[in-house]
């Protein structure tokens, strides 16, 4: 997973189907769940990245991130679904591939 800033944050979530953890560096459960996204996310072919809420809290806040971990998919720019709080392996995937099925195929991705 691409660790994004501010600045990096945009372009991401602007381009294809992206999947973005929205995390803190003092939450184990980010550090379990980011473990195995990346995986689920690279296995999927999509573009995985995470972004520190602590350090950028203005992209938290215009997102209205209030529990850490969470998981938002964007297609182009929109946010399409995701999840919030520790989750399974299996779930997160489930997750992940109904989202992607929806929204990351076809000639728009």
């Amino acid at each position: 997973m691409i660790e994004l800033d501010g600045n990096s944050f945009r372009t991401f979530m602007n381009s294809k189907f992206s999947v973005v953890e929205f995390y803190s560096e003092y939450c184990p459960y980010c550090r379990v769940l980011s473990s195995f996204l990346g995986q689920i996310c690279k296995e999927m072919g999509i573009d995985a990245g995470k972004i520190n809420v602590s350090k950028y809290w203005d992209i938290g806040e215009e997102f209205q991130i209030e529990l850490v971990p969470t998981v938002i998919a964007f297609n182009h720019g929109e946010a399409v679904g995701g999840f919030m709080g520790m989750t399974d392996k299996v779930t997160a995937k489930r997750e992940l591939k109904n989202l992607f099925d929806k929204y990351g195929k076809g000639p728009e991705s």
